[in-house]
């Protein structure tokens, strides 16, 4: 008999990638907001699964990444081959990782903001709430707006989850996860769990690893 848990992650991936779809049928010219961070990998691995049109993916090189993130980005570009759109921020922010609204704003979000203008895209995909949060935001009060929606469909994925996923289709992630990274971002505003080991990126449930992985027909 199925568990709970493995009918709430495949009806999660489900209704996921059905989200998908519904966006790209509304969208004309959609691209992917991509830091290189584990949410960021699992979305654009389902809208690859879901599409073939090429679908271009922005990074914005705050400057103050890690170089394990760039270098993960060149990697994840050259084994998936997707147009890779690069921003940086003209400005360095004095405050960095000390406002942190103020810091992402001027690092990361006005540079998207850009690209997104430049290149009249109508939808943008993006891995993290807060960063969709921001973006539209600063659509509504950016003098020059021209309408783009900003998205999040794995929002309803918890983290347990997006490590799931990663393991179910052996997704490549940084290796700075490994080093015991919650999460990846600007160098100021990462931390390490000294606690934490590679271990613990082992989904807890193995029978809905092992489940999924018989209906793909690995198993």
């Amino acid at each position: 008999m199925t568990s709970p848990d493995i009918v709430s992650f495949e009806q999660k991936e489900s209704r996921t990638k059905e989200t998908i779809k519904n966006i790209l049928i509304r969208a004309k010219n959609p691209c992917i907001c991509f830091s290189g961070g584990k949410k960021s990998i699992v979305l654009l691995h389902l809208i690859k699964s879901v599409t073939k049109i090429p679908i271009p993916v922005i990074f914005i090189d705050t400057t103050v990444h890690f170089e394990n993130t760039c270098s993960f980005i060149e990697k994840i570009q050259k084994l998936w081959r997707f147009k890779l759109l690069m921003g940086t921020p003209h400005v360095q922010s004095d405050n960095i990782a000390q406002h942190i609204d103020i810091c992402c704003n001027s690092l990361i979000i006005a540079p998207l903001y850009e690209i997104i203008q430049k290149n009249k895209f109508d939808y943008v995909f993006i891995g993290s709430v807060l960063a969709e949060d921001r973006i539209k935001q600063l659509f509504d009060i950016h003098p020059d707006n021209k309408s783009c929606i900003s998205v999040s469909p794995t929002e309803q994925f918890r983290s347990k989850e997006i490590w799931q996923y990663i393991h179910v289709y052996n997704l490549p992630y940084c290796s700075l996860y490994d080093n015991g990274y919650m999460k990846i971002d600007c160098k100021p505003c990462s931390f390490v769990d000294k606690n934490r080991q590679k271990s613990k990126h082992i989904p807890e449930d193995e029978e809905l690893i092992q489940n999924k992985l018989k209906k793909l027909g690995y198993l």
